[in-house]
């Protein structure tokens, strides 16, 4: 009876010392690069932080970021509301053309 014969494996999946090393060495420099701008990072100690003075102020330009937008957004809303209803007219009056 014949023996049949392992299924061929790639050389970077055959067990060696030379590939568990380099294993070793690819999960260290993982390990020890530094971290990527946007990941989370520790939270800054009380020295870091702010003065309130500056954090008031960020605060204050974020509200009035949000107030603009608010405005905006309700333009927008009621050129949406006029711009519908003369489509409106104008769907009736094809309407009746038709």
């Amino acid at each position: 009876m014949r023996r049949s014969r392992p299924p061929h494996r790639p050389a970077f999946i055959r067990p060696s010392f030379g590939g568990w090393f380099v294993a070793a060495l690819l999960l260290a420099s993982v390990l020890l690069l530094p971290p990527v701008a946007g990941q989370a990072q520790a939270p800054p100690g009380p020295d870091s932080q702010a003065p309130a003075s500056e954090l008031e102020s960020e605060l204050t330009k974020q509200k009035e970021t949000a107030s603009q937008r608010r405005r905006t957004v309700e333009r927008l809303t009621a050129e949406e509301r006029t711009l519908n209803a003369g489509l409106s007219a104008l769907e009736a009056k094809v309407g009746k053309l038709t």
